[in-house]
Protein backbone atom coordinates (compact mmCIF):
# COMPACT_ATOMS: atom_id res chain seq x y z
CA UNK A 1 0.00 0.00 0.00
CA UNK A 2 0.65 3.56 -1.00
CA UNK A 3 0.26 6.74 1.77
CA UNK A 4 -0.34 10.03 0.28
CA UNK A 5 2.45 12.13 1.92
CA UNK A 6 0.59 15.34 1.61
CA UNK A 7 -2.22 13.66 3.28
CA UNK A 8 0.16 12.17 6.12
CA UNK A 9 1.58 15.55 6.66
CA UNK A 10 -1.83 17.49 6.25
CA UNK A 11 -3.26 14.50 9.31
CA UNK A 12 -0.12 14.72 11.47
CA UNK A 13 -0.51 18.66 11.61
CA UNK A 14 -4.03 18.89 12.25
CA UNK A 15 -3.75 16.61 14.87
CA UNK A 16 -0.37 18.20 15.81
CA UNK A 17 1.51 15.11 15.73
CA UNK A 18 5.37 14.88 15.08
CA UNK A 19 6.54 12.11 12.88
CA UNK A 20 8.04 10.42 15.95
CA UNK A 21 5.01 10.36 18.67
CA UNK A 22 3.36 8.69 15.66
CA UNK A 23 5.74 6.23 14.95
CA UNK A 24 6.04 5.36 18.65
CA UNK A 25 2.22 4.66 18.63
CA UNK A 26 2.46 2.92 15.60
CA UNK A 27 5.96 0.90 17.36
CA UNK A 28 8.34 1.33 14.05
CA UNK A 29 11.33 4.41 13.91
CA UNK A 30 10.70 8.00 12.75
CA UNK A 31 12.57 6.81 10.11
CA UNK A 32 9.88 4.14 8.29
CA UNK A 33 7.22 6.78 8.86
CA UNK A 34 9.19 9.04 6.72
CA UNK A 35 10.03 6.71 4.11
CA UNK A 36 5.78 5.88 3.97
CA UNK A 37 5.71 9.63 3.66
CA UNK A 38 8.07 9.90 1.07
CA UNK A 39 6.28 7.34 -1.04
CA UNK A 40 7.73 3.74 -0.34
CA UNK A 41 5.18 1.25 0.11
CA UNK A 42 4.03 0.10 3.79
CA UNK A 43 2.09 -2.95 4.87
CA UNK A 44 -1.60 -3.40 5.48
CA UNK A 45 -0.82 -3.11 8.87
CA UNK A 46 0.99 -0.35 9.28
CA UNK A 47 -1.18 1.79 7.20
CA UNK A 48 -4.04 0.65 9.96
CA UNK A 49 -2.06 1.67 13.07
CA UNK A 50 -1.30 4.94 10.97
CA UNK A 51 -4.94 5.02 10.34
CA UNK A 52 -5.77 4.44 13.88
CA UNK A 53 -3.34 6.43 15.53
CA UNK A 54 -4.68 9.78 13.36
CA UNK A 55 -8.44 9.10 13.93
CA UNK A 56 -9.15 8.35 10.27
CA UNK A 57 -10.24 5.84 7.89
CA UNK A 58 -7.51 4.04 6.10
CA UNK A 59 -8.50 5.33 2.92
CA UNK A 60 -8.58 9.11 4.26
CA UNK A 61 -4.39 8.49 4.00
CA UNK A 62 -3.75 6.06 0.78
CA UNK A 63 -2.63 7.19 -2.53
Amino acid sequence: MRINGAKLVYELAKKEMTQKQVAEICGVSRVTINNVRNGLKCSEELAGKLAKALGVEVTDILE
